[in-house]
């Protein structure tokens, strides 16, 4: 069989180095009694571990041509199966088991829609494992005492345990991409991390601290929330806030403080 080419409008790098393919599956936690939902299998590198290891895994591939190349190599398989489609348009509640995990070397280019979409409807997943590229796997499991901090690490620690696992370089693909990339496990709460009154006002005021980086949070809440400056004062005044801390500088209990404040003074 002719070799598969990657094709860079897939931002298809496909994995190669035994060592990383074996600690990514190790630190999955995959076993006999664990079921995986795997994105983006590509050659199947990381999904012959995974049919040895799991109790069923299902993988979903956009490519044609990689889709056919598994359904030949593993399609006898009666723990393994295959869907030929977008995961981005994946109905999960037909997919996701009482036991599931997700295994996955996302494409970069659309690797925060496919993060959010799996958090915000997990459907009962237990955790994932996933590689990425390292400067967004920082931001995903940041707090707020880093540098990378930002929205979308508010929202991934809300709704989940992050860590950072380990970094893979660049020399573990083929072809080589110009990046470092990171291995990263969230593990869904079984309670989310902080309680706000109203999840929604609750991020709309996080999007918000975060709106401009170089502007402080008084000024990013008068600008997105229509509030005088004396308003503003008093509200962060009100949760022990300084006037001039800036969105990045607040913890996830800090935020849901300030949006439950400001629901209170709208009445």
């Amino acid at each position: 069989m002719a070799k598969i080419v990657a094709k860079k409008s897939l931002g298809q790098n496909f994995l190669q180095d035994t060592s990383v393919i074996e600690n990514i599956v190790m630190q999955s936690g995959v076993n006999k009694d664990t079921d995986v939902l795997e994105i983006g299998p590509g050659l199947g590198a990381v999904t012959d571990l995974l049919v040895e290891r799991a109790r069923k895994v299902v993988a979903v591939e956009i490519d044609d041509r990689l889709y056919h190349n598994l359904v030949k190599k593993h399609g006898d398989r009666d723990n393994f199966s295959i869907l030929n489609q977008d995961i981005l348009e994946t109905d999960l509640s037909k997919i996701v088991t009482d036991n599931m995990i997700v295994v996955a070397n996302l494409p970069y280019y659309i690797t925060t829609p496919i993060i959010t979409m799996l958090v915000e409807n997990p459907c009962g997943l237990k955790s994932l494992t996933v590689m990425v590229q390292l400067e967004v796997a920082k931001r995903i499991c940041a707090d707020h005492t880093q540098k990378d901090y930002g929205a979308i690490s508010v929202f991934s620690n809300y709704h989940c345990d992050t860590e950072l696992l380990f970094t893979v370089p660049p020399e573990a693909f083929d072809p080589v991409p110009k990046v470092t990339s990171a291995v990263m496990k969230l593990t869904f709460r079984k309670e989310k991390a902080v309680s706000p009154r109203d999840e929604k006002h609750f991020f709309s005021v996080v999007k918000a601290a975060f709106s401009n980086r170089r502007k402080t949070l008084a000024n990013c809440l008068m600008q997105n929330f229509k509030l005088g400056r004396e308003e503003v004062n008093a509200l962060l005044s009100s949760c022990g806030l300084s006037e001039t801390v800036r969105g990045e500088k607040l913890s996830l209990e800090e935020f849901r403080t300030l949006s439950d404040k400001m629901l209170s003074c709208k009445k």
